[in-house]
Formats: structure tokens, C-alpha cells, sequence
């Protein structure tokens, strides 16, 4: 059982936090608590934290074992904003938010919290220019990757009037984990553990397939990432330039706005042009540049953004 030595509710914010050691700079925001934390990150620098924020909202209506867990440096989301998402204990993503421009309370609680096993694979998102130098130091030990991509967004009321018309001898589909090695065998992004992480992912429904209908075959997919951004979007060699991919799109992207997500987001490796186009033909304009840190299994691959 934990020890709760006290709970802090801040009314004006509406936020509750939890302190389970006094000691440890990063508490527990209360899920009940994370509707109140969109305000904090108005206008179009704060869309991905809403964006964010909305996906785990509807994960944890979903899911109420999901494995994803709110944090705040001192108890208090205005210095900062951490969700840490921790399916098994080999792989941790760490989503990084800041409410204002003086980041030395969630730096300071970076670097000090026992919360992050920084052994583990690891994936620092989100991050902004200031908190992603401070990171790069934190793990500079451990040899971290970057990566930089761009920002590829959606307003949910243009996703909302997609026309969705499904092709002759094609059907459309919840994937399971039953896919995970076909999927893992083909991505070009794979690392060693990443067969688990679609497993993990496939299990909580989050990945959509097309299947001929005559052999069933997988034609192609596309997931969201517990960030609620799409993801990993392949379609088979064999069946490209058939208008699959951006089906796909279309169809996820309307599937997240139903479900109350205002701003439908991809990331995009900076360098992978026909990406872009792909996103822009669907109707997606371009933000601005994140960057990713990676450690551990995942440093033999690219981040797994298309």
C-alpha cells in the first residue's frame, strides 16, 4: 500500500497532486484532474500538450489500467508537465511539457527524480530547445540519440469532413497482437524489444489494418501512439500508389476526432520530403520542430515517425 503523507488540491487550476515522498521533486497529478490542464497550454504553441492531454483522457476512460501516470515538479503543473507512460519495465516514454519560459523548477526536478530508471529504454518527447539541452546532458552518460521532427496538424473539424469510401476488395479492421511479428517483420524502424511494444499498442485496440477480403492478407496500418499522434503507417510494397496510405490517414484522423481530439497530429522525420507530401495532400499543415531522445534497445533505429 502507499504511504499518501498528504494531498494538495489547488483550486484556482483545479489540479490535484498526490506527494508520496517528500523528497522525490516529481508528484502524481491526479487523472481526475487532467481536464483542468488544458487551459495551461493555450494558442498554437500549446497544441500538442492539449493534444496530449486529450489522448489520455480518453486512454484512461478506455483502459483503467493503462499504464500511463501524470507528474508535476513540486506538485504543481504550471512549472511543468510530465506524463510517463510505462507498459513493461524495459520501456519507459517520457512526454515533457512546460507551462511557462522559466523552466528551472522542471529541469531541477529532472534531474532529480528517482521516478525515471534511465537504464531502461527510454523516449524523451515533446521536448522544447531549453529542456532539450538539459535532457541531452542528463543522459549524455548514457549515450542517448536525437532526432528532430516536424509537426504535421490537423483541426478535428476538417477530419470530421472526410469523405471515407473503402475500396473494392478491401476491407477495414481493428488489428490485434496476432499482427505484431507480421507488422514488427516489416518495419523499417524495428529495434530489438520493439515486436513487444506492438503488442503492447496492438492489445489496447489502437491500430487500424486494411485485409483483402478474399485472402485476408494484411494490406496495410496505421497506429496511435499513446500521445494520440498517428504512427507507424506502412502499406505493403506490393499494394502502394493504390491511395491506401492516404485512406488510412483519413480514416484514423477521423477516428480521433470523433472521440474528442481537437487537433489530429503526425511527426515527421525532417528529411522525409514524401511524407510531407503525403500529410499535406491530405489536407495537414506543418508546426513546429520537436525533438526526441532515445537510450538503451533503441539506439540502433530511427524514431519511429513517419
Amino acid at each position: 500500500m502507499l504511504d499518501v503523507h498528504s494531498v494538495v488540491i489547488d483550486i484556482p487550476c483545479g489540479y490535484v497532486a498526490l506527494r508520496f515522498n517528500m523528497s522525490e521533486p516529481l508528484e502524481v497529478v491526479s487523472p481526475g484532474s487532467w481536464s483542468y490542464l488544458s487551459s495551461l497550454f493555450p494558442g498554437n504553441d500549446g497544441i500538442i500538450a492539449r493534444a496530449t492531454i486529450a489522448m489520455q483522457i480518453v486512454n484512461i476512460q478506455n483502459h483503467p489500467d493503462y499504464p500511463m501516470t501524470a507528474y508535476a515538479p513540486e506538485g504543481d503543473p504550471r512549472e511543468g508537465l510530465i506524463f510517463i507512460w510505462k507498459p513493461t519495465d524495459k520501456l519507459i516514454e517520457v512526454c515533457v511539457f512546460s507551462a511557462k519560459q522559466d523552466t528551472s523548477v522542471l529541469k531541477r526536478a529532472l534531474a532529480n527524480t528517482r521516478i525515471i530508471n534511465r537504464n531502461s529504454m527510454l523516449i524523451y518527447c515533446n521536448l522544447s530547445a531549453d529542456i532539450y539541452r538539459h535532457v541531452a546532458e542528463i543522459l549524455g552518460q548514457f549515450n542517448a540519440i536525437t532526432d528532430e521532427t516536424i509537426v504535421a496538424c490537423l483541426p478535428s473539424d476538417k477530419a470530421k469532413d472526410y469523405i471515407i469510401e473503402i475500396y473494392p476488395g478491401i476491407r477495414l479492421a481493428t488489428i490485434g497482437p496476432e499482427y505484431a511479428e507480421e507488422i514488427d517483420s516489416t518495419w523499417p524502424h524495428r529495434y530489438s524489444g520493439s515486436v513487444d511494444y506492438f503488442k503492447t499498442m496492438l492489445s489496447l485496440g489502437s491500430a487500424l489494418g486494411l485485409l483483402t477480403e478474399e485472402s485476408h492478407e494484411l494490406v496495410g496500418w496505421i497506429f496511435t501512439t499513446i500521445r494520440g499522434d498517428l504512427h507507424a503507417l506502412h502499406i505493403k510494397e506490393s499494394y502502394r500508389r493504390n491511395g491506401y496510405a492516404q485512406l488510412l490517414i483519413k480514416i484514423m484522423s477521423k477516428k480521433l476526432a470523433d472521440c474528442g481530439i481537437d487537433d489530429i497530429l503526425a511527426y515527421i522525420i525532417t528529411d522525409n520530403s514524401s511524407s510531407m507530401d503525403l500529410f499535406q495532400k491530405s489536407g495537414f499543415h506543418f508546426k513546429n520542430i520537436v525533438s526526441w531522445l532515445s537510450t538503451g534497445n533503441m539506439l540502433d533505429k530511427k524514431l519511429n515517425v513517419y
